[in-house]
């Protein structure tokens, strides 16, 4: 900022500055929400700035106060929405010259909570208009809501949950590209221009992320178009998912979103499998009155010396192992998940031993866990677990499921993707 609010200060002390506005650069309202200071410089010939930061910097209008700072409307654009959509709105006609007609393409809709769900999109032009002409299209989220929202409960609500399912969708990890709102107490340039674009941190992608997008219906697990019918369902479907399920969720997508050691993304992956299992099938091995009498039972045949030590060491005795606990997963939706993971019972064991190598690296089990490629490997298998399972949740039919992976299958499950192992970066490309 040119200027400054006070004199040149060169103090630690950080000054919060609450609500700023101001205008940009190229002349348009700005406002930046709960605001410090970080600092003042002097320029010559004796210019003083200061450095202002905030939580949200709103372009394209001001607003009054925090409460003020909320959306009758919000416009959201991710990383590879368009191939998620996956239509076209142009049509060409090329007879003695060369035309071109945007048209509108119905695209499912849905209605939650009071939130109305819709597409749209918007396009660019550009080229030589006598030879050569290249349409980018734009496609947005556009998020009606009966009661004005604010910024929070559409990050919380709306924008976490629509960029982890289209990076389960996609099979890469989406990114917010834009964020804008309409909001009913925003002073604007004027009615034509009523849109506030909202700046913020987002989750940044730590993975080498092929520069070719996917092709729908061929490298993407599911399209817009493989859930047409049931869209309104679906959605409402994973938003209870990730209600439900956010810590699996938050396990799983950390694989997504960072580039990690392949040790790490298999704890990862074996760990949101395991609260899956805690969070939908509660509850211990026996019914709890028959694990308290046979708790009782145990500490009544034990030295009294030794009662204490026992108890304390029998308090988890009632939990499933984790073998029991990805049986029961696998018995879930066998039909597809055998053929994806090959033997059932060396995949278990291996991912076992594997796990428990790696959390308490016991000597007796190095040579069981898996390492190198082969651990690569397991991982690939409990991701391609976990994706069916998720597919399962959102509603998709064994058939559907089987009618997915038989398409996604015959390509590469993730054209690219880029881990740590001994320390280096290692590329690998690799099929089903």
């Amino acid at each position: 900022m040119t200027g400054a609010f006070n004199e040149l200060d060169f103090g630690t002390e950080v000054r919060q500055l609450g609500i700023v506005q101001g205008f940009t650069t190229d002349g348009q309202l700005c406002t930046l929400i709960d605001c410090f200071s970080s600092g003042t410089s002097l320029h010559a010939p004796g210019i003083t700035t200061e450095t202002i930061s905030g939580r949200l910097a709103l372009i394209g209008g001001h607003f009054a106060s925090n409460d003020a700072v909320t959306a009758s409307e919000a416009f959201l654009e991710f990383s590879f929405l368009p191939e998620w959509i996956s239509h076209s709105p142009i049509e060409e006609t090329v007879d003695t010259g060369y035309s071109m007609t945007v048209q509108h393409t119905d695209l499912p809709t849905a209605d939650i909570n009071g939130v109305a769900v819709r597409f749209g999109g918007g396009w660019t032009v550009s080229g030589n208009r006598l030879r050569r002409r290249e349409v980018i299209m734009h496609e947005t989220v556009w998020l009606m809501f009966s009661e004005p929202a604010s910024i929070e409960s559409i990050l919380e609500t709306w924008i976490g949950p629509l960029q982890q399912l289209l990076t389960l969708a996609t099979g890469r990890p989406n990114t917010v590209e834009r964020f804008q709102i309409r909001a009913p107490d925003a002073i604007v340039h004027d009615a034509e221009h009523d849109r506030v674009e909202v700046l913020m941190p987002t989750i940044k992608v730590d993975l080498q992320v092929p520069e070719r997008p996917p092709t729908p219906g061929i490298d993407m697990l599911f399209t817009l178009n493989d859930v047409s019918e049931s869209f309104g369902d679906m959605l409402s479907r994973w938003l209870t998912i990730v209600t439900e399920l956010r810590h699996v969720l938050n396990l799983y997508f950390a694989t997504r979103f960072r580039s990690s050691y392949v040790e790490v993304r298999f704890l990862n992956l074996v760990q949101a499998l395991e609260v899956y299992h805690r969070r939908r099938h509660p509850g211990g091995v026996a019914s709890d009155a028959d694990h308290q009498r046979r708790l009782e039972a145990i500490l009544e045949a034990s030295p009294a010396e030794y009662r204490n030590w026992l108890d304390y060491k029998l308090q988890h005795s009632n939990e499933a192992a984790l073998r029991e606990r990805l049986t029961q997963l696998i018995e879930m939706v066998a039909p597809v998940v055998t053929p994806a993971v090959g033997n059932v019972d060396d995949f278990i064991r291996s991912t076992t031993a594997t796990r428990h190598y790696l959390t308490h690296y016991e000597p007796a089990l190095e040579a069981q866990a898996a390492r190198g490629e082969a651990l690569f490997n397991l991982a690939e298998r409990l991701d391609l677990t976990l994706q069916i399972i998720l597919l399962n949740e959102l509603g998709f039919s064994i058939e559907r499921i089987q009618s997915v992976l038989t398409r996604y299958s015959s390509h590469s499950r993730r054209p690219y993707c880029v881990l740590k192992l001994g320390g280096r970066l290692h590329n690998f490309s690799y099929r089903q």
